[in-house]
């Protein structure tokens, strides 16, 4: 029997996906459901994050229920009511999908989908919207899209499934692989593709990875003005609109502030603006090749900022923790360590200048990780920091193996060694304050 381009297509996307359990479990049980739990189902995430593969895996579960299904990209019709209808088509009483991609090109006409279009739909079909952007305010202040509205927020992908995605592509679990790509699926995907092209030239291809990253990313970027106040965005680790105000040597840039605060890969937190890894990573890449001189003027008013303005922030004990977790990560890599806020925290700044700043980080979880040799309890967990970051084996795996670990205990050791150090940190950034 011969299969059709389409179903061929399907297969291999089916072969090669990897993790989101959870939400494929969740979208499962929702249209196995006598009566479904919610009517609408918005997935959010930056470019490349895989709303669209997971579509598509959805849509596999629905072929395999014999439910039917209407796909629809938001970037291929004009952005009118009479346009979409006709793009949608006739939808029965039977159970139905309709997935909407790209949604975030319809934002125009999300009051009338909202109101008038998705409210006549019978009460047997599910939507699911695909967005870069997160879901507006109008679907939470409505009691009753707001009982019929679920939302999930797509994340990396975690260690195992980068991993079981590399083993799927028979590729080996490369420390320059999984660092660089951080579980974002499109860069992952693009990094195994170049991998099997020219084998062992990780390294060289990251150029041509961040390039096809770029036009992902960037597609949200309107102007010249805008994508520079990105690269300063992506140079400080966050960015106030005080901050951008200087980096950019503008007196009011609220407006550019709130753009960027819209964009699909940076989040609001704490202390301001903040990038998403991948994002951050590609971004500062090609600005440094693009302009070095914007580059490193970036670079120099972020440290006088940060040096005169705020000498220094206070973390609470989640982020701290955090932050000690991500700089282990990224021991070895300068410029990554840069953007990490302990780098801003009185541990660091009272023993360093800007200069020596990733140093005295770099001393600091050393000197606090060679702590826990001194007890016999936490002599074990000490090898395992050691062998995974301070001297790291290419591999989780092969360091596990060095220590004669099985994996889980392994990874258990890790976890409670960056604990204890966080802990030791923690109370040594107490006494400084």
């Amino acid at each position: 029997m011969t299969l059709r381009l389409v179903e061929r297509l399907n297969a291999v996307r089916h072969q090669y996906f990897v993790g989101r359990e959870s939400e494929c479990q969740l979208f499962r049980d929702a249209i196995a459901s006598p009566i479904l739990p919610f009517s609408v189902l918005y997935l959010s995430g930056m470019g490349g994050i895989g709303k669209t593969m997971l579509i598509r895996q959805f849509a596999q579960i629905c072929r395999s229920l014999n439910i039917s299904t209407t796909y629809l990209d938001g970037r291929n019709f004009e952005s009118s009511p009479q346009t979409f209808l006709n793009a949608v088509g006739g939808i029965g009483s039977a159970r139905h999908v309709l997935f909407i991609d790209s949604y975030e090109r319809l934002t125009s006409l999300e009051t009338w989908l909202r109101e008038e279009f998705l409210s006549q739909l019978p009460d047997q079909t599910l939507i699911v919207l695909a967005s870069r952007t997160a879901p507006s305010s109008a679907w939470r202040t409505d009691p009753g899209w707001n009982a019929l509205f679920y939302a999930i927020a797509l994340q990396h992908l975690s260690p195992e499934d980068r991993q079981l995605y590399l083993k799927k592509r028979s590729i080996p679990p490369l420390p320059e692989i999984v660092n660089f790509t951080q579980g974002h699926p499109l860069a992952l995907s693009l990094t195994a593709d170049l991998y099997i092209q020219d084998e062992g030239l990780v390294s060289d291809a990251s150029f041509s990875v961040t390039q096809i990253l770029l036009e992902t990313f960037l597609e949200e970027v309107p102007s010249s003005a805008h994508r520079l106040a990105l690269g300063a965005c992506a140079i400080a680790n966050s960015t106030t609109e005080t901050l951008l105000s200087e980096l950019l040597q503008q007196s009011d840039v609220h407006e550019l502030f709130e753009w960027l605060r819209g964009l699909s890969f940076i989040q609001s937190e704490r202390f301001g603006l903040v990038l998403d890894s991948v994002a951050r990573e590609a971004i500062i890449s090609d600005l440094r090749w693009r302009s070095y001189d914007v580059w490193n003027r970036f670079h120099q008013r972020v440290q006088t900022y940060c040096t005169v303005s705020e000498p220094s922030f206070t973390l609470n004990q989640s982020e701290f923790n955090q932050a000690v977790w991500d700089a282990f990560r990224h021991f070895v890599r300068p410029d990554v360590l840069h953007h990490n806020p302990l780098l801003r925290s009185r541990l660091v700044i009272e023993k360093s200048t800007p200069d020596t700043r990733i140093e005295v980080l770099r001393s600091r979880l050393k000197e606090a990780a060679e702590l826990l040799q001194m007890s016999p309890r936490d002599e074990k967990l000490y090898r395992t920091l050691h062998r995974t970051y301070l001297n790291p084996a290419p591999t989780q795996e092969q360091a596990a193996e060095c220590l004669d670990l099985p994996f889980s205990t392994y990874r258990r050791y890790l976890k409670a060694g960056i604990s204890r150090v966080a802990e030791i940190l923690w109370q040594r950034e107490r006494l400084a304050s």
